[in-house]
């Protein structure tokens, strides 16, 4: 247990009494929980303590620091924070979770990946394996979803100015006219908004029209309690209720409430007095009249949100607050995580002291329990284990039972946890595997339809590589020839990655188009012993980190650039021994005209041929495809049309054509998976290799 100073011990509690909380929260485990429950015990001079004792909560400290490192200037700075300590800060942050958890999270958005600290919280232990990209989109939309499903108090935001992140997620607005909104009314004389009109009291930058029907819904213009103008507040303006909607409101309060008694003013104290008045409502017959008589469809949706509105004006969707269950405090406590202390589980503790019947054993996260003699052999027997096992030592054990009961927040009663190293147990792991992984049967079962044939037999003749155990659905111990046969009922833009002859060195073969692949290599950077693939990739000195970003930042995005290609009306699907017959047609057919088209050639994979006649000679130029676009004449072209008009506005002009007359042509240099190194000339049968600049001569 936690030991504390007499001064500091009667310093805490006489602020606990002076300020006389309604709830304590302990953002350490370290804190003892007794502590503060016997000093609002011992103060018998408060009856409030009695009450007290009960509120004492524990709250992990992973988003209060992180808030500390939160932007504190601009729109959202917070004069109340200036003056405090770090610590005082953290209290003040952990104490404001508790009060407005989804404001506080907001507040660590950022739109710019490198300041968005919400990617920081680590929700599960599988989110490292997900892009920042994928994971920002998706919180975007939560964020959206559960902002405006609770709503925004847009005069209670204005006026404690540390509430004014979450109007950036209301439908309609988004950071920029947020801001802008928040800045004009710092700089007005702060009167409130009591009214949904009055939104546009300044230009209509944030709230135009449009803007303005879709965030009207999820901004509440409820008044304080100490308001002295509450009749300036409009009852409609404090629901979810769309201004256009007003009239169907009101003509339901007026038909509903007529004979109600005239000393209950609001709409809302009739509806609580009164909801069986709007549950008797026929909604159907009026979503039927609304449609014959003003040609309004569909009707009862709006009807039905009307009368729930009326009943429970804006409610919110949050659940009341419940102190943790043992499972989840225990770990946000230890910190680890739930597929760490599973039953059947293997860990690795260390012994903090050995006795001659026991071992006492800690394990990760402070977990500290017992072993007996009767969970180390299979037969019961007077064994001395301090002659077996030593202090410090690291043993390997099984989890055989697991009881979080009798968990406290200062650790005082601990989890009990029944660890054994029965030879028996402890090496039985097919019992405990589908327990551990009980989809794993699932992950094991192939589709057929989506897995490659098998057209290899197992008595093939091995490929000079070695195995990788890389776990990739893409990744196959594969060499190219067979990876080509894998490919060849694929459409174009399927791909598989496979290992090369050397271990820094991984291939991507590459159905590029129709009958044609390429082989791109990849240089792996350092990585350990334990690792299956490095973590920085490299292909033509760019960077990836992963597989995945290899497939989403390069392939993928080659592959629509190739649709682009194909797609265009210029494309031409026939090879360089038909195109000259083609563009002699068509000059014959326009003679004022300079025919051109694009085709795709085994010669030069991973590079779009532009075809054009020049005075009844043909003219090949080379394009270059890579995930960032066309690179055409030394210049990156990220829409194709542009290329084609940079073409034919300069294509006459001397600059041009000297660049033409002094090029070469791609060329490719093939990197075999025996690690013999080819140079082709002429035609090149494309299937095998790797392309690589090098020159000849330009055909012109």
């Amino acid at each position: 247990m936690i030991t504390i100073k007499k001064e500091e011990y009667q310093h805490l509690s006489d602020f606990i009494v002076h300020n006389r909380p309604e709830l304590i929260v302990l953002g350490d485990y370290r804190i003892s929980r007794r502590i503060i429950r016997k000093i609002v015990r011992d103060r018998q001079d408060c009856s409030f303590t009695e009450e007290l004792a009960k509120n004492i909560i524990y709250c992990p400290t992973e988003i209060p620091k992180l808030l500390l490192n939160a932007p504190k200037t601009g729109i959202w700075n917070d004069p109340e924070t200036q003056p405090l300590e770090k610590d005082e800060l953290l209290a003040l942050y952990l104490g404001r979770l508790q009060q407005d958890a989804l404001n506080e999270v907001c507040k660590l958005w950022s739109e710019k990946t490198e300041e968005n600290l919400v990617l920081h919280i680590l929700f599960h232990e599988l989110q490292p394996y997900i892009t920042k990209a994928k994971l920002m989109q998706n919180y975007r939309e939560l964020f959206s979803e559960i902002v405006n499903k609770n709503g925004v108090n847009l005069n209670h935001m204005l006026q404690v100015t540390r509430r004014a992140s979450t109007l950036q997620f209301v439908c309609g607005l988004g950071p920029l006219r947020a801001n802008y909104f928040l800045k004009k009314e710092q700089e007005s004389d702060g009167q409130l908004i009591k009214q949904r009109n009055h939104l546009f009291r300044y230009d209509k930058f944030c709230f135009q029209d449009k803007t303005f029907w879709n965030a009207c819904g999820f901004i509440i213009f409820k008044p304080s309690k100490d308001d002295p103008h509450l009749d300036e507040y409009k009852p409609l303006d404090q629901t979810r209720i769309s201004p256009q909607w007003y009239p169907l409101a009101r003509k339901i309060e007026k038909d509903t409430f007529e004979d109600v008694t005239q000393e209950l003013k609001s709409v809302f104290e009739k509806a609580q007095n009164y909801p069986d008045l709007l549950r008797e409502v026929d909604l159907d017959d009026f979503a039927t009249h609304l449609e014959v008589s003003k040609g309004m469809k569909n009707m009862k949706p709006i009807l039905e949100l009307i009368i729930s509105e009326f009943i429970n004006p804006f409610q919110s969707g949050r659940t009341p607050f419940t102190e943790w269950k043992h499972p989840n405090l225990f770990f946000a406590m230890t910190g680890l995580a739930p597929s760490f202390c599973k039953i059947g589980n293997i860990v690795h503790p260390t012994i903090n002291k050995t006795a001659q019947t026991m071992l006492n054993v800690k394990i990760e996260g402070g977990i500290e329990t017992a072993i007996y003699r009767y969970e180390i052999y299979e037969k019961d027997n007077n064994i001395d284990l301090t002659k077996e096992f030593y202090d410090g030592q690291t043993i390997v054990a099984r989890i055989t039972s697991l009881n979080f009961e009798h968990l406290k927040t200062d650790f005082s009663s601990l989890v009990k946890m029944t660890l054994t190293l029965k030879p028996t147990i402890l090496n039985n792991h097919k019992d405990y595997i589908l327990t551990l992984h009980p989809t794993l049967d699932e992950y094991n079962v192939v589709d057929p339809n989506d897995d490659y044939p098998v057209l290899i037999s197992n008595k093939r003749k091995k490929g000079n590589f070695t195995d990788r155990m890389i776990m990739h659905n893409k990744f196959k111990n594969i060499t190219s020839e067979e990876a080509i046969l894998l490919l060849e009922d694929k459409d174009a833009g399927e791909f598989l990655f496979r290992p090369g002859k050397r271990l820094d060195r991984i291939f991507i073969t590459w159905k590029f188009f129709d009958h044609i692949y390429t082989h791109v290599e990849i240089y792996e950077g350092e990585r350990l012993t334990t690792e299956p693939i490095s973590k920085k990739l490299m292909i033509n000195k760019k960077t990836f980190s992963s597989l995945n970003e290899i497939i989403a930042h390069y392939i993928q995005p080659c592959n629509k650039l190739v649709k682009t290609v194909t797609h265009h009306s210029k494309f031409f699907r026939g090879d360089l021994s038909t195109i000259y017959e083609q563009l002699q047609m068509e000059k014959e057919a326009e003679p004022k005209y300079i025919p051109y088209h694009f085709l795709f050639s085994k010669d030069v994979p991973e590079h779009v041929l532009l075809c054009y006649l020049k005075n009844d000679k043909l003219v090949t130029e080379y394009i270059k495809i890579d995930g960032s676009g066309f690179t055409f004449h030394d210049a990156l072209f990220v829409v194709f049309d542009e290329l084609i008009r940079f073409f034919k506005r300069e294509q006459n002009k001397p600059d041009y054509i000297s660049y033409i007359q002094s090029s070469k042509k791609p060329f490719v240099e093939l990197i075999f998976d025996d690690g013999e190194d080819k140079m082709a000339s002429g035609a090149i049968n494309s299937s095998f290799g790797i392309g690589k600049i090098s020159p000849i001569n330009l055909i012109y």
